[in-house]
């Protein structure tokens, strides 16, 4: 009986261990990803940043990581973004598909069918220049450069 209990054990021990090590849906995401004209970052908190031709938009995200496209070729809307760009409320919808663990392609699901073309985007390295104005340095000089919006989480 014993030894049926340890071999079991030894089995089992190094599953939960592996188990939570893992990396959720959610926990690959949060970062900096970027492409030659967007440059977006998620936070652990729930908080997006992103740049763009358009301008910089600040908000929310909900991503469920566990929605996913089947055999069919139809987007499934597994990012929600609620943010704000020059006083205008933006909630654009995406499938994200991770392509690996430094790419992602991000397709719309919400607005006109002629502007729903994916983005594809890469994970920021130590090596890539950061675009975007950091929230702490914007606080601290007590100015906001002109086109810089700044999200407080309220």
């Amino acid at each position: 009986m014993n030894s049926r209990y340890l071999t079991r054990l030894t089995f089992i021990l190094p599953c939960l261990f592996l188990c939570s090590c893992m990396e959720t849906s959610q926990e690959k995401l949060v970062g900096r990803w970027f492409n030659g004209t967007n440059s977006v970052r998620f936070t652990a908190e729930g908080h997006v940043r992103w740049n763009s031709r358009q301008g910089s938009a600040q908000g929310i995200f909900a991503f469920d990581g566990s929605k996913r496209r089947t055999s069919s070729n139809v987007p499934v809307r597994n990012l929600s973004l609620d943010l704000v760009r020059r006083d205008e409320s933006l909630q654009p919808e995406f499938e994200l598909q991770f392509l690996g663990s430094d790419r992602v392609r991000l397709t719309p699901v919400s607005g006109p069918e002629e502007s729903r073309r994916p983005l594809i985007l890469k994970r920021a390295g130590e090596e890539d220049e950061e675009t975007l104005i950091p929230l702490a340095r914007v606080a601290e000089s007590g100015n906001q450069p002109a086109g810089v919006e700044t999200y407080s989480g309220d």
